[in-house]
């Protein structure tokens, strides 16, 4: 028979060696976490030193990234992986940006070489023209377009609700290739959203309507219209177009 002495002693022990081997399981642990964000950090960083090489190659600048990466580098020598990760994921959005500039610059200076060989050539060459020109409008209808959804996005619910039907009507126009169309109404789309344009309401029930619309959705009340919803002057009636700038009205 062991003697309480003996049992106190041997609870002791064990009691020592569960603690030690809970630190050492601890301390395991944070060694592993330490070492999964070091890798981390070191293959963050040298992924962003591979991408800038790459688009350096192509032409793309990439001065602002390697600052940062060199910071990115400097933070990782002195152990400090977390910053150093933050740091190169930064290196790698500002290279992205500089990719995407880079590539708009890149498509706006071939369309001024197309345009310039159109002049040169026209009276030479009218087929190679019409095969590399653009349609008409279709630059600036896909800038427009992207701008007032850019602007839609950005917008609250209520400005919303009213700017949605110009915009799908841009949106439709583009899709059948009218961008003439599709340009009007994205400038529309724009316009309402910037206050310079009133909503059209029912004048029975107040709802939103169409610029097209003959009928109110929601209570079916017929839309008189006094003014032109493109251009904004006076029409009568009985006209179906618009006498100033000869939109559809019914």
């Amino acid at each position: 028979m062991l003697d309480l002495g003996s049992i106190i002693i041997i609870i002791a022990v064990l009691f020592i060696f569960i603690v030690i081997i809970l630190n050492l399981n601890k301390t395991f642990r944070k060694r592993i976490e330490k070492s999964n964000l070091r890798d981390e950090a070191y293959n963050s960083v040298e992924g962003a030193k591979a991408i800038s090489r790459i688009l350096s190659a192509k032409g793309v600048k990439v001065d602002d990234a390697n600052s940062v990466i060199k910071k990115a580098e400097n933070l990782y020598r002195e152990g400090d992986y977390t910053g150093a990760k933050a740091l190169s994921d930064e290196a790698k959005r500002i290279l992205d940006r500089s990719r995407q500039e880079t590539l708009v610059n890149k498509e706006e200076r071939e369309v001024k070489v197309v345009e310039k060989k159109e002049e040169t050539y026209e009276d030479l060459s009218p087929t190679f023209v019409l095969q590399k020109k653009y349609p008409e409008n279709y630059l600036a209808a896909k800038f427009s377009l992207e701008m007032a959804q850019s602007m839609y996005d950005s917008s609250s619910a209520e400005e919303r609700e009213g700017a949605l039907v110009y915009l799908q009507e841009a949106r439709r126009a583009f899709e059948r290739s009218d961008y003439s169309e599709s340009l009007r109404y994205s400038i529309k789309t724009q316009k309402f959203l910037k206050k310079e344009i009133e909503e059209l309401k029912c004048p029975r029930c107040g709802a939103s309507v169409g610029p097209r619309d003959t009928y109110c959705w929601n209570c079916g009340a017929k839309l008189k219209m006094d003014r032109c919803p493109n251009c904004g002057a006076e029409v009568q009636p009985s006209d179906k177009f618009c006498r100033n700038c000869g939109f559809r009205l019914k």
